[in-house]
């Protein structure tokens, strides 16, 4: 109920900011009044008592954004498009904010739900992988978080994390998701460079205003995270330079030869993620099929990666009509294992792994502990990396991770019909799965915190 309320309430802004702030311009605008109500709860009170003061309340409450950038530089407080709005608008939200029945962590809740629902501009795969992701990782609760490139910060449930750190290319997007995050009190810290060229900056040079933030948590904290979840970016490899200053501050767990193939950033980015895990965390790393089968430096990466047992598993994830390659979902975990086995499987299956003996009913949502064992899974193969590396049928490459090579052939599983091959039926039955994953999460967490 007090979720409609909050939304009746955007709304309702909305309406008041026709004609001054486009739609997606409004929702930024307003993300920006919640952070500011959060972080200096005076700062809208003084502003809406200046609504019949125009020129006055314009210039009290951007004065008060340039002192907070002043003391707080790494937070998003630019003025954007709302620069040109007029001091009664700016009043008036000010107003409604600060006197609002919902709190302001209800009101960015709400604002972060319709933003994605109406506005987001990502394609709907995208979104799916996204809410896959995050019910995979479950429950946050005081775990420290880092995500590049894999956008969960405005799409998730985030359920409180200790430390959260993103990098989130669009710039609005980014914005508007450090905003929400603060208006509802979760530490969080944006950077704007992925972590990987943040790492290869020499020591004493800035190249952009964000460089303490990088240089503090892309550099300095090593081995901090608990979770990373990364999608290595598509660019050129690493120049020479580069190369030498990242091998100088973190040994490669191979030795580089004296030419890397143009394919190789993503080797580099996979070995700087697990350099950023603590000694029991887990990397969730979305990699196209070529680099978990193709040979040259990316194999000597991968059989290192075997020979230190911190392969975990492989999800094969299902195809989508708009990818431009089929990927999979590499996980790796710091933690030392009994035996050094991986386990290949496709979407579904790593989800009832994750949920272990949990059963969800779909009616009611209630959870229950399913104490029956479980019967055999064929989408959930275990083989230890001494077979895998031995093995020379896999077109004479070693260390191949392709899960289909170990799986039934994936129009054989029961996620597909098969009279139902068409991209939207695909899609929806990933969406079913990532939701009943969530809803089990909440409950769970409900359940259990106190």
């Amino acid at each position: 109920m007090r979720n409609n309320s909050a939304l009746a309430l955007i709304l309702e802004m909305q309406k008041l900011c026709k004609g001054y702030l486009k739609a997606d311009d409004y929702l930024e605008a307003l993300s920006l009044f919640l952070a500011v109500g959060t972080v200096s709860p005076n700062t809208l009170r003084e502003t809406g008592k200046l609504i019949d003061d125009p020129k006055t309340c314009q210039e009290y409450f951007f004065s008060e954004l340039e002192r907070l950038r002043l003391t707080t530089p790494n937070k998003p407080w630019e003025t954007g498009r709302i620069a040109g709005v007029p001091g009664p608008v700016l009043a008036m939200l000010a107003r409604v904010v600060s006197g609002s029945s919902a709190s302001i962590p209800e009101l960015a809740e709400a604002t972060r739900r319709y933003y994605v629902k109406n506005y987001l501009r990502r394609s709907e795969p995208d979104l799916t992988l996204q809410k896959y992701l995050q019910a995979l990782i479950g429950n946050l609760e005081g775990k420290s978080l880092l995500d590049s490139h894999c956008g969960l910060a405005l799409k998730t449930e985030l359920f409180s994390p200790a430390l959260l750190v993103l990098n989130e290319p669009d710039p609005t997007l980014s914005r508007i998701s450090h905003r929400l995050l603060i208006a509802q009190d979760i530490d969080v810290i944006f950077c704007k460079q992925d972590y990987l060229l943040a790492a290869c900056l020499p020591e004493g040079k800035s190249t952009n205003r964000d460089r303490s933030t990088l240089e503090t948590h892309a550099l300095q904290l090593k081995g901090l995270f608990d979770i990373v979840i990364a999608e290595p970016p598509t660019r050129p490899l690493l120049q020479q330079d580069q190369l030498e200053i990242l091998a100088a501050k973190f040994p490669f767990l191979t030795s580089l030869p004296s030419e890397l193939p143009s394919t190789a950033s993503t080797s580099l980015w996979i070995q700087q993620t697990l350099r950023q895990l603590n000694d029991s965390g887990t990397a969730y790393i979305i990699v196209s099929n070529g680099w978990l089968s193709r040979g040259g430096y990316d194999a000597t990466v991968r059989t290192a990666l075997f020979n230190h047992a911190y392969v975990d598993s492989i999800i094969a994830l299902e195809d989508d009509a708009n990818s431009k390659e089929n990927r999979s979902i590499l996980v790796l975990k710091k933690q030392a294992k009994d035996s050094n086995e991986i386990v290949f499987l496709n979407e579904a299956s790593a989800l009832n792994r994750a949920l272990e003996n949990v059963v969800i009913n779909e009616e009611t949502g209630d959870l229950f502990e399913n104490i029956e064992p479980k019967p055999a899974d064929p989408y959930c193969v275990t083989i230890s990396a001494e077979n895998i590396l031995s093995n020379q049928d896999l077109n004479d490459r070693s260390a191949n991770l392709l899960a289909q090579h170990y799986l039934p052939s994936i129009e054989q599983t029961a996620t597909y019909s098969d009279d139902q091959r068409d991209e939207t039926a695909i899609l929806a039955q990933a969406e079913k799965r990532a939701q009943k994953a969530q809803l089990a999460l909440k409950t769970l967490i409900e359940k259990y915190q106190p």
